[in-house]
């Protein structure tokens, strides 16, 4: 009797278990987000190292500053997490900025093309103010 497989009981200690759909909701967006953020856990770094493969090192520029690319890198992780949220239904301030920054208009058939001129008013007033 002692190589008998216990199975586990059907009431887990510490599990969560919604019980209407406002808590299955949130897990739901939870669990997005946490799919977000760990894909971003896993690509981002993968996406630097390439470009540091290709001779592309953002660490230090060429006066010595190590953080003069910090804003451009932080500047694509969001975009990389807007097209994410995006893709889950979820909003993300850059993703009314793409609206903003890319059109139709005079690109290509298919493609897009930058804006020459942008005027931006983002839904969140705090945005506005520079904090986020």
């Amino acid at each position: 009797m002692d190589n008998i497989i216990q199975f586990p009981k059907s009431n887990i200690s510490g599990k969560f278990i919604p019980t209407d759909e406002s808590q299955i909701e949130d897990r739901m967006l939870y669990l997005k987000h946490h799919h977000i953020n760990e894909t971003l856990a896993n690509v981002i770094p993968m996406l630097f190292t390439q470009l540091e493969a290709a001779a592309f090192d953002f660490g230090i520029d060429d006066e010595g500053s190590e953080d003069a690319y910090l804003k451009d890198g932080a500047f694509v992780v969001e975009a990389v997490r807007a097209l994410l949220c995006r893709y889950h239904g979820l909003d993300h301030p850059f993703c009314e900025l793409s609206e903003a920054v890319f059109t139709p208009e005079g690109a290509p058939e298919g493609g897009l093309k930058v804006v020459d001129e942008l005027n931006l008013k983002f839904k969140n007033p705090d945005l506005e103010k520079g904090s986020s």
